[in-house]
């Protein structure tokens, strides 16, 4: 996004809310009180109060939403099709013969988190396999919660032979309490994950695979968005409201090599 807007000549602004909405709302106030020409934002995980977004466009000041979706009508926003990472997945390890396949999910109040849950059960459905809410578990995504969720599918007397997660850090989390129980990832317990983050070039148990989210082109399309909301503006040449919407389809990528799968 700061490269593209660069070679626009604008500067950029940056405020992290750390998941915190309040923070958020203050990063917000004061975008909104500098008269910035436009926000791209990616919304916490805690936020159920949209009406700050209400008051910018009162303003007249552009919002682009990113990866975290508010459930706003006539928005703009570059996201992610989580869908069919998903059901990718579940190819996946269905294929590998797993028939008990649990599920890491975030904070319920997430779209992301809905829409995995949902792409989840459809997965499962291809297949005829019945859905087993002691397989679901959610997580706010710190990491005392994602060892905890961790801890409760280890704790069923039917184990899940592969696990889904959130995103990479869920699973960082989660496979490090499966080695405290002498367990191996990707031997004892499949792992695939969302995110597809570098990280795991650096560690020696990374998942099977991740499902990668294009971060890069959701934030360039996102910047792309403003700069035609704002060259449009400037050339009066939309006179009716436009809103721009980019979606990208998720997509599982392997780790064969860096797995003992």
């Amino acid at each position: 996004m700061e490269d593209y807007a660069s070679k626009r000549n604008y500067n950029v602004f940056i405020g992290q809310s750390l998941e915190n909405p309040d923070k958020e709302k203050r990063i917000l106030e004061t975008m909104k009180t500098h008269r910035l020409d436009g926000i791209i934002i990616s919304i916490s995980k805690n936020t159920t109060n949209y009406e700050v977004f209400e008051q910018l466009k009162k303003y007249n000041i552009p919002v682009v939403f990113f990866d975290r979706i508010p459930g706003m009508e006539d928005i703009h926003y570059s996201a992610c099709n989580l869908q069919s990472g998903m059901l990718q997945a579940i190819d996946c390890l269905i294929e590998k013969g797993h028939r008990s396949i649990g599920l890491i999910n975030g904070p319920s109040q997430l779209a992301a988190s809905k829409e995995r849950l949902d792409a989840y059960k459809q997965g499962l459905d291809k297949y005829q396999i019945a859905v087993n809410t002691d397989l679901i578990v959610s997580s706010d995504l710190s990491s005392a919660q994602n060892t905890y969720a961790m801890r409760r599918l280890l704790s069923l007397a039917d184990k899940p032979t592969a696990i889904i997660t959130f995103n990479d850090y869920v699973a960082r989390d989660a496979i490090k309490l499966l080695k405290n129980y002498n367990l191996a990832p990707n031997h004892d317990i499949s792992f695939v994950s969302f995110a597809n983050s570098p990280i795991w070039s650096f560690m020696d148990s990374a998942p099977m695979a991740s499902i990668e989210q294009f971060p890069q082109k959701q934030g360039i399309k996102a910047a792309e968005i403003l700069f035609k909301i704002i060259d449009d503006r400037i050339s009066e040449a939309s006179l009716t409201p436009v809103f721009y919407h980019a979606v990208f389809d998720s997509s599982m990528v392997s780790h064969r090599g860096r797995t003992n799968v």
